[in-house]
């Protein structure tokens, strides 16, 4: 059992200390940093103390404007203002098979006509039927899949042709007699080039670089405060990621197990965890909690 160190201690819904560890049962939290005894925390102090005063600043700013805003709303005229909200909904989100046009949000008032829906779902039929994921589109930094568009674009409806600018093996390439069908395939991959360029401001893999406790985190993932599970979760889902928790506990082999839990021992630098099945996995954080470290793997979501 550790004490970790929490300016207020009567919090029932904190899930997370101070220094980011995840709180068990047995957990405890102090406010006397004598008493508390998690070196994370210690470690940590400087930048935990100057975060709280950080909150304790943000909390008199907000009581000062909610006073103004108050005196505001008194001295004011009574209104019935009904303001209508809006979702933004993503850029497309088609049946799996064609339909009468597909219809853009609200506030836009956009229909995608045929040709642009039948890019579209050529885009979506790449991902899904032919496996062309998201992942492997990332690794064609040297404009490979707009060169593969233009190809496409000059040679369509010449069954037989082939160009040099094709990037790939040549039997990748597979123009048809039908010119339209093949200038969609084009579109596709032009789209699929802009999906790329614009997932390069999102987090990507990152070397590992473990500290003396074998802790890691990703140089590119928000520091969220405790608490701050909601704003996390939202974060995971605006950068389009899979995330999977994989425990030391259960995780390593018997004796990676035992030689942690019975050394009393924070460093865990000797566990290797194990990546998930499958494809474009890269590692967020290796962080300790009170049953032991745990590690978050993430990776991109592979529908377009």
């Amino acid at each position: 059992m550790k004490t970790h160190f929490a300016p207020f201690t009567d919090l029932e819904d904190l899930e997370q200390a101070s220094c980011g560890t995840w709180l068990g049962e047995s957990s405890e939290l102090s406010g006397v940093w004598a008493m508390v005894d998690c070196r994370l925390c210690k470690k940590r102090r400087k930048r935990i103390i100057a975060a709280a005063a950080d909150e304790d600043r943000f909390i008199a700013e907000q009581m000062g404007d909610m006073a103004a805003f108050m005196r505001a709303e008194d001295s004011a005229p009574q209104e019935n203002i009904c303001t209508p909200s809006f979702n933004p909904s993503p850029l497309y989100s088609l049946p799996r098979y064609g339909g009468q046009g597909i219809v853009m949000p609200e506030k836009s008032g956009i229909i995608l006509n045929r040709g642009a829906q039948d890019v579209v779902l050529e885009r979506q039929r790449q991902v899904s039927d032919e496996g062309y994921s998201l992942y492997r589109d990332d690794g064609y930094t040297s404009g490979e899949l707009a060169r593969a568009a233009s190809v496409y674009a000059r040679l369509a409806g010449q069954p037989g042709t082939m160009s040099t600018d094709w990037p790939w093996a040549p039997g990748a390439f597979k123009p048809s007699a039908d010119r339209r069908r093949d200038l969609v395939k084009a579109g596709a991959l032009i789209l699929a080039e802009i999906e790329r360029l614009d997932r390069q401001g999102l987090i990507r893999s990152a070397v590992v670089r473990r500290d003396e406790y074998g802790m890691f985190q990703h140089p590119d993932l928000p520091d969220f405060d405790e608490g701050d599970v909601e704003k996390s979760k939202d974060w995971v889902a605006q950068q389009g990621l899979e995330v999977v928790r994989v425990d030391l506990e259960t995780d390593a082999p018997e004796d990676i197990a035992e030689r942690y839990f019975e050394s009393g021992d924070p460093d865990c630098s000797y566990w290797d965890p194990s990546k998930p099945d499958g494809d474009g996995w890269f590692c967020l954080a290796i962080y300790d909690t009170d049953d032991g470290p745990s590690c978050w793997w993430g990776r991109r979501v592979v529908t377009p």
